[in-house]
This record gives C-alpha cells, sequence and structure tokens, in this order.
C-alpha cells in the first residue's frame, strides 16, 4: 500500500502544487473588498503653522479590486493618504475625510470605495512661536564633613529656547533638569544634565541639554554660644516661657567670611503665630548669611509654656 503511495510522488507533488496555483490564479482574478491602514500626511502646510495636537497615524480605508491587485498593495510598505493643507489657517476645525485623498499606486487597477474611520479629521493648528524660559534644578548635591556648597548650581545656558505651537510655548514659564544625585562631593564638578520636555504636544526645547557646574570647598568651623531667641507673632494676652533661654550654633564656610561675622547678621526665630496654651515642643528658624552654613545647633528643639 505504501508503495503505491510513494510511487511517483514527485509526479504526484506537481501536480497538487499546479491544482493550487490554478486555484490561486482563479481566486485573485475575482474582485474583493478589503480594509487598508493608511498613512495620514499633511502636505502644503504654512511654515507659520504647527499642529498643536496630534492627528491620528492611521487611517482605514475600504479599497475595491481583484484580488492580485489587493494583493500587490497589500505588500507595499507605504500607503498614504494625503491632505492638501493649504487651505486650513489658525485655531480649531474638522474637515472631512474623503476617499479622493487616498493615493492609489501607478499601474494598480484599484478603487477607494470608503473611508472606515476616521472620517472627520480634527485638527489643531497654531501659529509658530519661540521664546526662552530659565531653567529650574532637580539636581541635589550632599557634601563630604567638613565641606561646604559655595553659591548655587550654575548652568551655561542659563536660559534655553521652546518652539512650538503658540498656545502650548505660552504656558511654559520654566523647564525642569532630570533629577540626579551627587553624593560625597569634596571639591568642585561639573557635569552635562538633560532636560525635561513639557507635556505639551510639538514644543522643541533648544538645547536639549545643558552644562552645569557647582563649587565646593574645605570649610573652616566657627562656634558661637548663648545667642538669644526671638519670639515672634506672639497672640495678645499671652504669656510664653521658653526653655532654654539661648542657643549654641556651629557655622560652617570659609574662614575669610567666617572671620568677619558679626552676630548682628545671625537672627534665631521662633513664630508663635497660632500657638495654643499649656506646653509644646518647637525648633527655631535659623537665618545665616549668604556662604555659610549651619553645621550642628545645641539644643535642636525648645520647650514652650504658653500661659
Amino acid at each position: 500500500m505504501w508503495e503505491k503511495l510513494l510511487d511517483n510522488l514527485w509526479l504526484k507533488f506537481g501536480a497538487i502544487l499546479l491544482a493550487f496555483l490554478l486555484w490561486f490564479y482563479a481566486s485573485t482574478d475575482k474582485p474583493y473588498e478589503y480594509t487598508f491602514n493608511y498613512n495620514l500626511r499633511l502636505i502644503n502646510l504654512s511654515p507659520e503653522l504647527i499642529l498643536a495636537e496630534p492627528l491620528p497615524d492611521m487611517v482605514k480605508v475600504k479599497i475595491y479590486g481583484k484580488g492580485k491587485e489587493l494583493l500587490k498593495l497589500f505588500v507595499l510598505k507605504e500607503r498614504s493618504l494625503k491632505i492638501d493643507a493649504r487651505k486650513y489657517y489658525s485655531g480649531e476645525f474638522e474637515d472631512q475625510i474623503k476617499t479622493e485623498m487616498v493615493t492609489i499606486p501607478e499601474g494598480l487597477n484599484l478603487s477607494a470605495l470608503e473611508i472606515v474611520s476616521p472620517k472627520v479629521l480634527k485638527v489643531n493648528l497654531q501659529k509658530i512661536e519661540e521664546k526662552k524660559v530659565p531653567l529650574i534644578s532637580q539636581l541635589s548635591f550632599s557634601v563630604e564633613e567638613g565641606y561646604f556648597q559655595k553659591g548655587e548650581i550654575r548652568f551655561t545656558p542659563e536660559k534655553v529656547w521652546i518652539k512650538g505651537p503658540s498656545e502650548n510655548v505660552n504656558k511654559i514659564k520654566y523647564i525642569l533638569t532630570q533629577k540626579k544625585e551627587f553624593q560625597d562631593l569634596s571639591e568642585s564638578f561639573s557635569g552635562k544634565i538633560d532636560l525635561i520636555s513639557p507635556p505639551f504636544f510639538n514644543l522643541k526645547i533648544s538645547p536639549p541639554r545643558v552644562d552645569f557646574s557647582v563649587e565646593v570647598q574645605k570649610g573652616e568651623k566657627k562656634r558661637l554660644e548663648n545667642l538669644p531667641i526671638t519670639l515672634i507673632n506672639i497672640p495678645r494676652g499671652r504669656k510664653i516661657h521658653l526653655t532654654p533661654k539661648t542657643i549654641n550654633l556651629e557655622l560652617l564656610g570659609e574662614k575669610e567670611i567666617l572671620e568677619k561675622l558679626t552676630l548682628e547678621k545671625i537672627k534665631v526665630i521662633i513664630d508663635c503665630q497660632g500657638i495654643k496654651r499649656g506646653e509644646t515642643k518647637t525648633s527655631p528658624l535659623i537665618q545665616l548669611p549668604e556662604d555659610i552654613l549651619l553645621f550642628k545647633t545645641e539644643p535642636d528643639s525648645f520647650n514652650l509654656i504658653v500661659n
């Protein structure tokens, strides 16, 4: 039995293949309808205008023609539906997507029967605007004990250009850097950091990354003892007893600046606004000159008895 089946195997296989090809040819010679995805393209858009909201990437189009013609269209990588934007203006509006906008490649005998979805194109176009905005740092630095950060982080450039739809550009007041931590610094440090693009469509930042630098110096320590504490915003008719009545501070900074430091430039404040009767603990607000850091306080909290 198996010998009969295997006899003239290649001849039988050829007959089956020929039968399949004849069936395939007959099938693809019949007309069909098939829905294709078409890439949406705006052409002839004014150089003064830009999209403020994204358009759909694809449009579903029902195409009619013979099977073999549809197969040729199917294998094409680029199928585009081009919309002439010369008639468009600044603002929000809707436009009907029509079958005559569908591009059929030359040599294919096919026709566009119907726009399946979306049938209506919602367009938001705005004039192109450009402006400079400042940077806000999301970088954090910590230094080794005995060192301090002198001054603020410096960026180059200090401001960057943003460009895009006018209504989106007008919403931007600043640009954030990426978040990044740098620990245990004992010397000045510099590098590059990427900027975070705002959550609005079609905005470009120039440059997309900036240089930054921070100055780190080895500091001197200075101890100040028995500094007075100032109570502010004491409620009318209340008496407040503070324990202890003074504070000790240990400061860190450049030797020359510490040597010139006077007590008049230091303020230790406890704000009593809204304080209730009874006993409570609180921490003071300590105001120091620029480039001087607070290293240690003794004590770090105070008892308040309010009558």
